[in-house]
């Protein structure tokens, strides 16, 4: 194992920057509304569909019409044409993911052509009403964020189309079965935003991720999302639960005293190898509570389509006994880097992306 210092420390995967619990929503309620989202493909190959998430819903006569299109390289907007598309007309309600019935394709039917793409290529996903009737109206979901990547984002139209930069609720599957990230930054295909509130007394007392990486680094420090008023240790656990590195906060250091990225530096680096299974966590000390951020998603597949792949994800226990890992949950922290494995052929644990 040979690890090569990295220019600087790197976080992994990049800070989440979307809102605590929230999402930021486009109304949809008249013949012409829509709702885009607009980004590069991830890699070359065959289009099965798209999923999204959809909050208050009061009614949608005739269903949703799901759709890939081009981008406009003038306007950057969806071009107008459906190109490959596909209707929801069942299983619609408030707060739920939604899943076409069938592949997008140039009939609508799902047993014509796909669209095929080429890794770089703009495409818009679009949804809007396949035919508008009185008093239907639906909220499309999106992130709560800053303009974290304009090269990226959502976007509406109701009277005209507007842009809304920001990490994307969204899953892109290919016909091959699997999903892929749609941004180098992070986002993810969240079913629900949670706030984790909890301390020393709770079950569980311990909450963070279990993750297996694809190759050797060396982590200085780790980061999270979460609001820390009170003493806690950040913790880094080997397969056998031995402690290979920890922080402890002090709640006074801190920019803020609301819920936000916090990154700490451990007081010495240590050499994750690769294939090997470890937990990162944060454990309350005391009685008095603190907050880690977390979300849901619709399967275990859908951790294909997030920068940091199939193997990260929940992990919790109580008063140091056996671990409850959850595939279909992740929260919100991730490793600091300084160095990886330059070895040829030094192996893997799976897929991971990783992201500055």
């Amino acid at each position: 194992m040979a690890i090569t210092a990295l220019p600087g420390p790197i976080p992994m995967p990049g800070l989440y920057a979307i809102g605590a619990t929230a999402y930021a929503t486009t109304t949809i309620d008249a013949t012409a509304e829509k709702v885009a989202w607009i980004f590069q493909v991830p890699r070359t190959g065959t289009l099965e569909w798209f999923e999204f998430r959809i909050g208050t819903f009061t009614q949608c006569t005739n269903g949703l019409r799901l759709s890939f299109q081009d981008v406009s390289v003038t306007a950057g907007e969806p071009d107008g044409t459906l190109d490959q598309f596909c209707d929801i007309t069942s299983g619609l309600a408030a707060n739920t993911w939604q899943t076409p019935p069938h592949a997008l394709t140039h009939d609508g039917t799902g047993g014509g052509t796909k669209r095929s793409v080429t890794a770089g290529q703009w495409l818009a996903c679009v949804v809007q009403f396949v035919s508008f009737a009185a008093s239907d109206s639906l909220l499309v979901s999106r992130t709560l964020s800053p303009a974290t990547d304009s090269s990226m984002y959502a976007i509406d139209f109701v009277a005209s189309w507007t842009t809304r930069p920001g990490p994307l609720v969204l899953a892109l599957k290919y016909s091959d079965g699997t999903y892929s990230p749609v941004s180098t930054y992070p986002s993810g295909p969240w079913k629900t935003l949670n706030t984790q509130t909890f301390n020393s007394g709770s079950t569980p007392d311990e909450r963070g991720i279990v993750f297996v990486l694809p190759m050797a680094m060396r982590v200085v420090g780790a980061w999270l999302r979460g609001d820390l008023d009170q003493v806690c240790d950040l913790v880094l656990y080997d397969s056998s639960d031995a402690v290979l590195a920890s922080y402890t906060n002090d709640p006074d250091i801190r920019g803020t005293t609301t819920g936000q990225c916090l990154s700490y530096l451990f007081a010495t680096s240590v050499t994750l190898t690769a294939g090997a299974t470890y937990r990162l966590v944060l454990k309350p000390t005391t009685g008095s509570s603190v907050v880690l951020y977390d979300a849901d998603v619709e399967s275990s597949a859908r951790l294909q389509a997030m920068a940091t792949g199939v193997n990260w994800y929940g992990t919790s226990r109580t008063n140091a006994g056996a671990w409850t890992d959850t595939d279909t949950t992740v929260a919100f922290l991730g490793l600091i880097v300084d160095g990886v494995d330059t070895t040829v052929g030094s192996g893997g644990g799976g897929a991971f992306t990783f992201v500055g």
